[in-house]
């Protein structure tokens, strides 16, 4: 049960921040604030890869599941982070295809 959710916590920091823009917002706003051009983020706040493993590892030392079989899998989630965003995208994509065909099929539109 911990391997998945150690692929959960991959795909909910890939989410926050690869997806969501949340980091970028973020430096925008610290950056007005400090009257600066500019600020970055460090690491591991802005790596979905550094977050990943740092809450993973917190999460396996927590549960008392910390292994090396479940170190391991931490490191395949921590790897999968593009792939995972990657999917979360083509999966976005899929669905909207989906919509618009169930749209069309019901109202009966025809594109000409």
């Amino acid at each position: 049960m911990h391997f998945f959710d150690l692929f959960l916590i991959a795909l909910i920091c890939v989410v926050i921040i690869d997806i969501s823009g949340f980091i970028g917002e973020i430096e925008d706003i610290l950056a007005k604030w400090l009257k600066v051009k500019s600020v970055r983020i460090p690491k591991p706040f802005s790596c979905s890869f550094c977050l990943t493993h740092w809450i993973g590892l917190a999460y396996l030392l927590f549960c008392g599941a910390l292994s090396l079989s479940s170190y391991a899998v931490l490191l395949l989630a921590c790897v999968l982070t593009p792939v995972i965003g990657d999917a979360v995208w083509h999966f976005r994509d899929a669905l909207g295809v989906w919509v618009n065909f169930i749209y069309l099929t019901i109202t009966g539109y025809k594109n000409k």
